[in-house]
């Protein structure tokens, strides 16, 4: 089968351009010269011949005229002929580059007939290595940025059969129009006509998303390789999607617990599922638990806390052979530590705000006046609370920007009345805006479940809270945490967190509720506490080290990185690509920080591409091509002939221009000639 495609296809447009000669014909006549003759009786029959001839001239002209133009802009779309060659003719496709694109995000280690699919994948590609030939050149690439930032050259087909190998599932999977980009670039850059991208993946929607409304300019030809397209699975998995530690001063049974929420994503109840809990790598308690299909539980477990020191970590780990890779949530605790908190404020705070306040810092928080503040005070707090202010001194307002320079934290909670002056100008340079106050009573229906903050919480566990009345706040920047159908709640940015409610009555009853404790409690430990990771930390998110000396960090791999901070300085660290915890060890491999990474959970849901995705995606990139198991071999290796067809072309125009001009002189002799 052939057909012809072009490497410049955009310059067609210009085809059009071939009715100017019609145009000239129609509409530009040429007038003839007026001679007086006395008579025409001896002309008239040449003139019927002559006209004949002047006619098919006239004709030809037009026709060559119209070639010419319209050969000039294909030759410059540079127009090849493309094969798609069966089976038995694979050996005979003309000189591939190739990009291999294999999906190792964490759905891939998802156990499918006694494999994983990442092996299946690996089986894949060992077959279309075995179908390409020395002439061929490919390149392997992963959703891991730091494979791809070692692999990226061509090769030839034989090279990689070892190196597919070495490829594993990773914690901090790009998305793949990334990967798309890098592949396309690289092509763009070989002397070759044949170029094609491999994808080869579970079609995983995650991996995918807002691919569509990317602008990728795709030249080469991608084929998607979903490695079980045609089989009805019905996936299970079950996943640990949260867990932290709560203090004693938290809980009704005035014990220390430790609280996780799972998961069961399956469509099937599953029976007695093994939930573990692990202190500092011993297993201090367990639990079988059942679910229903689709259902989320919060597991809570009591905590020993008598042999515990500052450095404390642990994990919840649930029993799924199908995917283990999101089966344990990383978290690190200090159950001795409590933050301290400067609340700056003009009016009274309260009963109930000042009793939460108390209790979750161990009366280790302090109230003051807006103008009693100084830089003496804001060096002893590493968290500001502004409460009720509407409008700041100069001086007030440097201490802010102070607060933000020093990468502080500070939570901002509103009065009765907009802010004014310069504490307006404040929030202007935030980009934040409170606008007016909602009377409309609301319920709860928002939850980010991602940020540590909230990540403990249900939506089940706020069904009782009113929200009376709240500040409708514009924050573009800023990430919700809480929210109702008319507005957030809770938003934050880096260290700055946006209150909507005063916390006094009248404005929402969350602040009786037994959760508001452990909310403030997770406010206040985020932002509160210097050395407080306060899980979840996301992996590939850099963090910053203030110790100095000769220090080193332990990773979850077991790889020790040595570092060296001088006084007065701090250190990023940026190798955090594996779920785990992280040992920031002295000299003397003391630990004296530890951070504890987990990987996102939104592929957790193994939810498939759809049938109307993946026709939206092939109506936005034509050359993206989703095969499966029956027909991936009948369409790659799409080879192109004529890469210099174009030069044939220009000498075929050539050659219509020399005629062309002998066409045009000899009607100009023959007007001279009747003169």
């Amino acid at each position: 089968m052939f057909n012809i495609s072009f490497l410049n296809s955009a310059i067609l447009g210009a085809l059009i351009a071939g009715i100017i000669p019609l145009i000239i014909h129609f509409f530009v006549k040429y007038k003839p010269n007026l001679v007086k003759f006395s008579s025409l009786k001896f002309i008239k029959k040449i003139q019927q011949n002559k006209a004949r001839y002047i006619k098919i001239r006239q004709l030809l002209l037009l026709i060559i005229r119209i070639l010419i133009i319209l050969l000039i802009i294909l030759a410059l779309s540079r127009p090849v002929i493309k094969s798609l060659f069966t089976s038995e003719n694979w050996e005979n496709h003309a000189p591939t580059s190739v990009v291999m694109i294999v999906d190792n995000s964490f759905s891939m280690n998802y156990l499918h007939k006694e494999k994983t699919v990442l092996e299946q994948a690996k089986t894949r590609t060992k077959t279309i290595l075995n179908m390409l030939s020395d002439k061929d050149q490919v390149m392997l690439l992963t959703l891991d940025q730091n494979y791809n930032h070692n692999h990226k050259y061509f090769t030839a087909p034989e090279n990689l059969k070892e190196q597919i190998e070495s490829v594993s599932i990773t914690d901090n999977a790009v998305k793949l129009q990334k990967v798309l980009e890098i592949a396309q670039k690289e092509l763009n850059e070989v002397d070759e006509i044949n170029t094609e991208v491999y994808v080869l993946t579970d079609g995983q929607q995650y991996n995918w998303q807002n691919l569509a409304e990317e602008k990728i300019a795709l030249k080469s030809d991608v084929f998607v390789m979903t490695l079980f397209p045609d089989e009805d699975i019905s996936f299970r998995n079950i996943t640990t999607m949260s867990a932290s530690f709560v203090p004693a001063i938290l809980t009704e049974s005035k014990n220390p617990e430790v609280r996780a929420v799972i998961k069961n994503f399956a469509d099937v109840k599953q029976e007695d599922i093994l939930v573990r809990l692990i202190v500092n790598n011993v297993t201090q308690a367990e639990k079988a638990i059942s679910f229903n299909p689709n259902q989320k539980k919060s597991v809570v477990f009591d905590m020993d806390i008598s042999s515990q020191n500052k450095n404390s970590y642990a994990e919840v780990r649930v029993k799924d052979q199908l995917l283990p890779d999101d089966n344990t949530w990383y978290f690190d605790f200090n159950p001795s530590q409590s933050p301290a908190i400067l609340m700056v404020a003009d009016n009274n705070l309260g009963k109930e705000l000042t009793a939460a306040l108390s209790l979750i810092t161990g009366e280790t928080w302090e109230k003051l006046k807006p103008r009693n503040l100084n830089s003496e005070k804001l060096e002893q707090y590493n968290f500001i609370i502004v409460y009720k202010i509407l409008d700041i001194s100069e001086k007030f307002q440097y201490h802010l920007n102070t607060i933000v320079e020093q990468k502080k934290s500070l939570m901002i909670i509103p009065g009765e009345e907009p802010a004014r002056g310069n504490l307006e100008k404040f929030l202007q340079d935030l980009q934040v805006t409170y606008k007016n106050i909602n009377t409309d009573v609301s319920k709860i229906n928002y939850l980010n479940y991602l940020h540590p903050i909230t990540s403990v919480f249900t939506k089940e566990m706020f069904n009782q809270v009113r929200i009376e009345k709240m500040w409708n706040i514009s924050a573009p920047e800023f990430t919700p945490l809480l929210g109702t159908p008319q507005g957030t709640i809770f938003s934050i940015k880096d260290k700055i967190l946006l209150s909507s409610l005063n916390f006094t009555p009248g404005w929402a009853n969350l602040i009786y509720e037994s959760e508001f404790p452990v909310l403030f409690y997770n406010i206040a430990n985020y932002l509160g506490m210097v050395d407080a990771s306060m899980q979840p930390q996301n992996v590939g998110v850099p963090f910053e080290i203030s110790q100095t000396g000769n220090l080193s960090c332990r990773l979850p791999t077991g790889e020790v990185v040595p570092l060296i901070v001088e006084q007065g300085n701090t250190e990023k660290f940026t190798n955090t690509d594996w779920q785990g915890h992280y040992f920031v060890m002295d000299e003397n491999n003391e630990i004296q920080r530890i951070l504890s990474y987990n990987s996102t959970r939104k592929e957790s849901d193994l939810s498939s591409l759809t049938d109307k995705e993946i026709k939206n995606m092939h109506e936005n990139f034509p050359k993206l091509h989703f095969l499966n198991d029956k027909n991936w071999k009948k369409n790659i290796l799409t080879s192109r002939y004529g890469y210099g067809l174009w030069k044939i072309i220009l000498w075929i125009v050539l050659a219509l221009l020399v005629l062309e001009m002998m066409l045009a002189y000899s009607g100009k002799k023959s007007r001279g000639g009747g003169k």
